[in-house]
């Protein structure tokens, strides 16, 4: 993304403009060239609301429909008012590298780094759960948006598995079961 690529931007009612789209060195902004307006050809990442993939916005919509290929349209919503800039890339590739890497900056992680550590970190929990580790594998069971939370909670953990679990057929159960 801070290569670029060149993209085609869609505007309004005229044909679309080829311009060459990059990341800023801080990953801060999305900018393009050539433009006569230098200081406004450019979006921040913060001010991204939203990253749709394909022919969705209103701006697609007036193109007929074998325009585009759709696996090379996306949009971005950004600011107050949701305005959209819509591009279409040269490849799908190239479309899901900017969707990809956009998400990703957008909820925080700016670098392979980071995103490498959060994802050994998620292939960890399984392993941890399977050998017994983590809580004392009192966890093992409750749904895997609840462990990270409960794991910081040490013993409670395990008295909330004993009130959510299903009666075991060893303990004493004979008043829920039906008259015979």
């Amino acid at each position: 993304m801070q290569m670029g690529n060149q993209m085609v931007k869609l505007r309004g009612g005229s044909k679309g403009l080829v311009r060459f789209f990059y990341l800023d060195e801080h990953k801060s902004c999305i900018r393009w060239r050539p433009s006569r307006k230098n200081e406004k050809a450019k979006i921040s990442v913060d001010s991204v609301r939203e990253v749709c993939e394909g022919k969705q916005s209103e701006i697609f919509q007036r193109y007929s429909e074998g325009s585009f290929d759709p696996n090379c349209c996306f949009s971005l919503y950004y600011g107050e008012h949701m305005e959209s800039l819509d591009l279409v890339s040269g490849t799908g590739e190239e479309a899901r590298t900017w969707i990809t890497g956009l998400k990703y900056l957008m909820a925080g992680i700016s670098d392979e780094d980071s995103l490498a550590k959060r994802q050994r970190t998620r292939d960890q929990y399984p392993s941890a759960i399977q050998k017994g580790r983590g809580g004392g594998g009192c966890w093992q069971t409750l749904s895997s948006d609840s462990q990270p939370v409960l794991r910081s909670r040490g013993s409670a953990c395990c008295r909330l598995k004993r009130v959510l679990q299903p009666h075991s057929p060893n303990r004493a159960t004979s008043h829920l079961s039906p008259a015979a």
